[in-house]
């Protein structure tokens, strides 16, 4: 039995319903959320950190999306799928 860890359960119940990407929140201000998208075939045993960037302003921080493409699935729902008991399509 292989020994996988939540994201990687978590990943391939999301694969098998039909979402292509992974998303989490960067940065919410006033009514402004961005988020940081991932491609699921980019995400290993790991999920990698939103880049750190430093903005034309001389501002740094993280950079993210304000829109999310379709078929996209939140991290925390994705880690929530990989509880025992809680893959079972509804």
């Amino acid at each position: 039995m292989e020994n996988k860890n939540k994201l990687e359960i978590g990943l391939d119940i999301a694969k098998s319903r039909g979402y292509k990407y992974v998303a989490s929140v960067v940065k919410s201000i006033g009514y402004s959320v961005y988020y940081h998208v991932v491609p699921i075939a980019d995400i290993a045993k790991k999920w990698p950190a939103a880049p750190y960037v430093t903005f034309a302003s001389g501002a740094r921080g993280r950079c993210g999306v304000l829109r999310l493409p379709d078929e996209t699935i939140m991290r925390q729902e994705l880690l929530y799928l990989a509880r025992p008991g809680k893959n079972v399509k509804s």
